[in-house]
């Protein structure tokens, strides 16, 4: 689509082939089919996969997991033989085509064999589920104490090292994973110069291409810290991380599971029992939030600093007592605790509890009870939604924060528009608005948020959707429909530094939730339609004009159960959990209509469900779906 540009007409035609009959069957109540794709491969895992105990003759209707996708980047959570596996492995669960999946059940036992689950070994409910680019988390309950866990599989330290092993061919990409796994096994690493003894050169040129942390490992020999065992970060099956002091990942009941629990590229965020929030993965960019500068990996999960509203201690409350008359009497300890000591935003404890954190690439939102919004990580284009701080009027990018910082700049005079009539005037800046200007009160309240690969947005109680980052402020259209560029910039679209209040939503509907892809960001109004904004599927600019709708009202099964975008595609599921939609944001109105469809593993899936459980009385659905890089998840009732 990159390349080719088609007539809408054309386009038109070739969506509604794909995807027209799947969303007509599910529309009108159509019978559903009888096709059991789950059987094939599940059987080909069972009889290789010795990681996974097998469930008993009894089955009791509960959650599940399923997963599709690449085996070899360790995701699917499915044991190291899934991971160079010659077809699993590369993709032959994908390999129909869109909409085709063949899943494959990740059973609760293997949680048990984790660690998880109680005293009788009965596997405990996967209450939420996260898919990063690479690797997997879930949060899981314990069926008689209520105390919950979290578990990782795959790669959840690393991002560019996957990049690289993808564009391998096949054997090679194969046996570097297979040789990883002799040593790798995610917690502790032995020390290099035995492994190497037992591996001869190959050792190396694993090391080099293969392990997370590499960076992190190369500055701590520099500092002679060479026989600091290094942990990696590799998770063949679900592995658990403790959470510091005892804490436990919170579980909501609201319906809004999935926002307890985020991940990203080499990023992973949860929230604690306790309301704190706590980050892990990479963090060159800072993007943990754990203000640490020189930090490039953060192993384990980590409080988040930054999140209040109360200044920073300046420059002489740090020294204070470095000033006093007891500064001559500390000791040796005592000076090296002052000097670890952490300084500015990394020294504010949390105020009030998280309820909801979302990710990009390389940065993220929180959201605390009452409604304030802070945003840390990279902030290069735009993406934290703040100014640099002392930054009072011109138009100035927080580049990076390594603390959460307060997001407060909400003026409903920042449209799209406004912003770009601004960046396109003599002085190309925008201005922060005046604090007299902003939003106040109850109205600048944040409801909902949502982070793409290097944007954010979020929902207000005013009734404002509000959209920030890179390229989000798309200039009008060519006659042929292309766009033009700014005579000023040459751009097609500009980096909004500060919330842009969305156009282009219907007025006087309320805005319930917002979800963002890569590149698009998506709304769900009250009437149950959607909108989007952002770079469509068939092209590589954004869309001009504000928000565009692409599923009509009263086409959902509201509330629906969740509401969420990934990579390319927004993702739906409906109120009973039987329906579940897929749109993708298309630059023409002819393709945007009847876009959704629904994918075509939910029909066996739900019969799959109905005949397993053992409870003929318990209806069970899909709860979420989650999409990562190369793998899907499914979570059930």
């Amino acid at each position: 689509f990159f390349f080719l540009q088609p007539s809408a007409d054309a386009m038109a035609s070739l969506v509604r082939a794909r995807t027209g009959a799947r969303l007509a069957t599910s529309l009108t109540g159509g019978g559903r089919q009888a096709r059991h794709i789950l059987s094939p491969a599940r059987d080909v895992l069972l009889s290789r996969t010795s990681q996974l105990p097998r469930a008993g003759a009894s089955r009791r209707a509960m959650s599940s997991v399923f997963v599709t996708g690449h085996g070899w980047t360790g995701a699917l959570g499915l044991g190291r033989e899934v991971m160079v596996d010659g077809e699993i492995s590369d993709g032959s669960l994908v390999a129909g085509g869109e909409g085709t999946e063949e899943l494959i059940e990740l059973r609760g036992d293997a949680l048990v064999s984790s660690g998880g689950g109680n005293g009788a070994d009965e596997p405990p409910i996967v209450t939420a589920a996260a898919a990063g680019w690479g690797h997997s988390a879930f949060i899981a309950q314990d069926t008689l104490s209520g105390s919950t866990s979290l578990y990782v599989a795959g790669r959840p330290q690393d991002f560019q090292t996957m990049l690289r092993l993808k564009r391998l061919p096949t054997f090679l990409r194969t046996y570097i994973v297979s040789n990883s796994l002799k040593y790798d096994d995610g917690t502790t690493r032995p020390d290099r110069e035995v492994v190497k003894a037992a591996r001869g050169t190959m050792a190396q040129f694993v090391d080099a291409i293969m392990s997370a942390g590499t960076q992190e490992r190369e500055n701590m020999e520099k500092k002679g810290l060479d026989e600091v065992e290094i942990r990696y970060g590799l998770y063949p099956t679900p592995f658990k991380l403790e959470l510091p002091d005892g804490d436990e990942p919170a579980v909501v009941t609201d319906g809004s599971n999935s926002h307890v629990l985020a991940a990203s590229a080499g990023l992973t965020a949860v929230i604690g029992k306790t309301g704190t929030l706590y980050a892990f993965g990479l963090n060159h960019r800072g993007q943990c939030g754990v203000g640490e500068k020189d930090l490039f990996n953060c192993w384990d999960p980590t409080p988040v600093t930054g999140l209040s509203m109360r200044a920073p201690p300046t420059g002489d409350e740090e020294n204070e007592d470095e000033n006093s008359d007891e500064s001559d009497t500390n000791t040796d300890d005592e000076a090296e605790k002052k000097k670890k000591r952490k300084k500015g935003r990394a020294a504010l404890k949390q105020d009030r509890p998280i309820v909801s954190v979302a990710l990009g690439l390389q940065h993220g939102l929180a959201l605390d009870d009452k409604g304030q919004l802070y945003s840390f990580g990279k902030g290069a284009r735009g993406q934290l939604g703040t100014p640099a701080p002392g930054e009072n009027e011109k138009r100035a990018i927080s580049d990076i924060e390594y603390s959460a910082v307060p997001v407060t700049h909400f003026c409903a005079e920042y449209t799209m528009d406004a912003q770009l009539e601004w960046l396109n005037s003599d002085d190309k800046v925008v201005s922060v608005p005046k604090k007299h200007k902003l939003l106040a009160g109850d109205e600048a309240r944040v409801t909902r948020i949502g982070c793409g690969l290097n944007h954010s947005a979020a929902i207000t109680a005013s009734n404002r959707a509000w959209i920030w980052g890179k390229n989000v402020l798309p200039y009008d259209a060519s006659p042929d429909g292309t766009g033009i560029k700014s005579p000023k910039t040459g751009k097609f679209a500009e980096d909004a530094t500060l919330p842009a209040v969305v156009t282009g939503l219907p007025p006087g509907v309320a805005i319930l939730d917002v979800a963002c892809g890569s590149h698009h960001t998506a709304f769900l109004l009250e009437d149950g339609s959607v909108y989007a904004i952002g770079v469509a599927t068939d092209t590589v600019q954004p869309l001009y004009g504000g928000a565009v709708e692409i599923i009509p009202p009263d086409t959902i099964d509201m509330p629906p159960r969740q509401f969420t975008s990934h990579f390319d595609r927004t993702t739906v599921v409906g109120k009973h959990g039987d329906q579940v939609l897929e749109v993708q944001l298309w630059s023409h109105e002819e393709l945007r209509d009847g876009a959704a469809f629904e994918p075509g593993w939910v029909d066996p899936l739900l019969t799959y469900l109905e005949d397993s459980g053992s409870d003929e009385d318990a209806e069970r659905g899909v709860r979420h779906v989650h999409k990562g890089w190369m793998h899907t998840l499914v979570t059930t009732d």
